[in-house]
């Protein structure tokens, strides 16, 4: 229904170098993440991690992550069924 966000939160660590948390407790350093690179996905143009690739290794233990099977894949809110619209969507659409 809309733009979705990762928010992350900054902190320094004791050296004074800046990391940043996300919402698995997964920390990046500020060099990891920073310049934007920017790629295209599915003919958009969007904003990636500068070291994309280390990221995803450190984080899923390749680059690129191993495919999830398809019954396991699934949004943060939960499994979707597509044959079943949810109520929002019927009142929507009118349904």
């Amino acid at each position: 229904m809309g733009i979705m966000l990762d928010i992350m939160l900054a902190r320094k660590n004791n050296n004074g170098d800046l990391q940043i948390v996300n919402f698995d407790n997964f920390i990046f350093t500020h060099y990891e993440l920073f310049p934007l690179k920017e790629k295209l996905f599915e003919d958009v143009l969007v904003y990636i991690p500068n070291k994309y690739d280390v990221i995803s290794k450190r984080k899923y233990g390749s680059f690129p992550p191993e495919i999830i099977p398809i019954k396991d894949r699934y949004p943060h809110e939960g499994r979707i069924n597509p044959n079943i619209p949810s109520e929002k969507m019927r009142k929507l659409y009118n349904l």
